[in-house]
Parts: C-alpha cells; sequence; structure tokens
C-alpha cells in the first residue's frame, strides 16, 4: 500500500505562485462585478453591509473558481492525485455552488423578460435574509431552486469523498447537505403556499410557520454550525499532523469567509427589522 505522502511533498506538488495570484485576482474581480447590481437595490442604511457582503461573496466566487482550475490543472495536465485533501473538496463544492447559483440567475433573467415591472435581477440573491423570500414569487423561485441544486451537489459530494476523508470531515460535508436540504424545503414549502396550495395540514403547516418567522435565523443558525463543524474538523487535522497545502487551506478559508458574512448579514438585517 502506498504511503500517504508528507506535507512537504505535496506543497511542492502545489506551490503558490505568482500566476495563481494572478489569475485569483482575475476571478475576484469578475466576482465582484457579479455582485455589484444588488447595491442599486439596498436601502441607505444597509448600504455600508452590502459593500461588504458584495466584497467578501465575489472574493469566494474568485477563489473557488480559481481553485477549481488549479485542481483541474494538477489533475489533468499535470498528472497529480488531486482533489486529495477536504479542502481541495471544499473548493470543487464552491464551484459547483457558484454554478447552481449561475443556472439560478440564468432563471431570474428568462423570468423577468416576461414581466412588466421587472426588479433588479439581483434582488433575489439577497431575499434569503432582506425579507425572508416571502413576498416575491420570483425571489422564492430563486432560492428554492439554488438550494435545491445545493442539496444535489452536497449529496453527490458526500458520496464521492466517501472514505477517503476524516471522520471530523464526512461529518462536516454531512451538515452541507443538511443545511443544504433544510434550506430547499424551508423554501419549496413557502413557494408552494404562495401558489395557493393549501399548506395547512400537518408538518408542512408548522414548517411554513417556522419559515415565515425565524428564515433569516435558521439561515445563520445552519451557516454557524457548519462553519463550527469545520473549525472542528481543522482542529483535528492539526492534533493529527494531517498532510495540508496551499489549496487545502484556501479552500476552508473560503468557506469560513462566506459562513461569516452570511451570519453577519443575517443578524443585523435582523436586528434592524
Amino acid at each position: 500500500m502506498a504511503s500517504v505522502p508528507s506535507t512537504f511533498e505535496m506543497t511542492q506538488h502545489s506551490r503558490l505562485s505568482i500566476a495563481h495570484l494572478l489569475l485569483w485576482t482575475c476571478g475576484v474581480a469578475a466576482g465582484v462585478r457579479c455582485y455589484l447590481p444588488l447595491l442599486s437595490d439596498l436601502q441607505d442604511w444597509v448600504l455600508p453591509l452590502g459593500y461588504l457582503y458584495t466584497l467578501v461573496m465575489g472574493s469566494a466566487i474568485g477563489t473557488f473558481a480559481t481553485g477549481a482550475v488549479e485542481i483541474a490543472d494538477q489533475r489533468y495536465r499535470r498528472r497529480q492525485r488531486y482533489p486529495r485533501l477536504p479542502g481541495h473538496w471544499l473548493l470543487l463544492l464552491g464551484f459547483a455552488a457558484v454554478l447552481a447559483g449561475g443556472a439560478t440567475i440564468t432563471y431570474d433573467a428568462i423570468r423577468l423578460t416576461a414581466l412588466s415591472n421587472p426588479q433588479p435581477w439581483l434582488s433575489t440573491d439577497w431575499s434569503h435574509v432582506y425579507d425572508g423570500g416571502l413576498k416575491h414569487g420570483l425571489a422564492l423561485e430563486h432560492q428554492t431552486i439554488g438550494w435545491g441544486l445545493g442539496s444535489i451537489v452536497a449529496l453527490t459530494f458526500m458520496a464521492s469523498i466517501r472514505g477517503g476523508v476524516s471522520r471530523c470531515w464526512g461529518r462536516v460535508f454531512a451538515l452541507f447537505f443538511a443545511a443544504s436540504l433544510i434550506l430547499f424545503g424551508g423554501y419549496l414549502v413557502t413557494l408552494l403556499r404562495h401558489m395557493g396550495l393549501d399548506t395547512r395540514d400537518g408538518w408542512l403547516w408548522v414548517w411554513f410557520l417556522v419559515w415565515c418567522r425565524r428564515s433569516g435565523e435558521v439561515l445563520a443558525w445552519l451557516f454557524a454550525i457548519c462553519g463550527a463543524g469545520m473549525l472542528c474538523a481543522v482542529v483535528d487535522d492539526v492534533r493529527r499532523r494531517a498532510p495540508s497545502d496551499w489549496l487545502h487551506w484556501t479552500g476552508i478559508g473560503a468557506w469560513l469567509a462566506v459562513a461569516a458574512i452570511q451570519i453577519a448579514t443575517c443578524i443585523v438585517i435582523a436586528f434592524r427589522t
């Protein structure tokens, strides 16, 4: 059986270079540009938070895209064994989430062409914290499709890495799947209610009431739980002196940044509204 490469060996195969930084800069610029239309739809009091949200989420998009390109390069051009660390899988998971978000935005653009009084197309992306996504059908459709695709992606990744990561990291990916499934279920039930389906019977009614009143809090708690899970897995890695490289830490850092800005956004919006 082949031995596990040491940290030094793995780092030698994936050195951070100027080319990586240039590619990352281009990715971040493109990611931030995608989020800029969001700022035109915000009230003045939330605008500073909107700038921070745009910067962090845009940077995360660029990081996920750059990481996916580097992993593909290592795997197919350099013939290295990638992805092989949890952080690599986190980068790919983030890139898949970006693609899922792109699919929902494409859907939004198609739907908006049929509306007589269209709203800014990216306003649906903040509906999960800004108004709970409960007032507008398009926002509900956006969140339902996005989290539905996210659930499928998280389940696929959880199955793909089975046995390839430590038990702690396996639980982290399970948390990602559970969180995506909960969010998908909440928005789906609310969307069905918005479309006129009677959800007053049984668990659908309970779920709908909880989601209407606490959707932002649910989102914040789910991100907090996933973030705490990642931190626990990192502590376990340090304790075991598990192999790592810069891509591994980049994936972890990007997801922790996403979790932090989502939690902060939910808290600020909740206190002001």
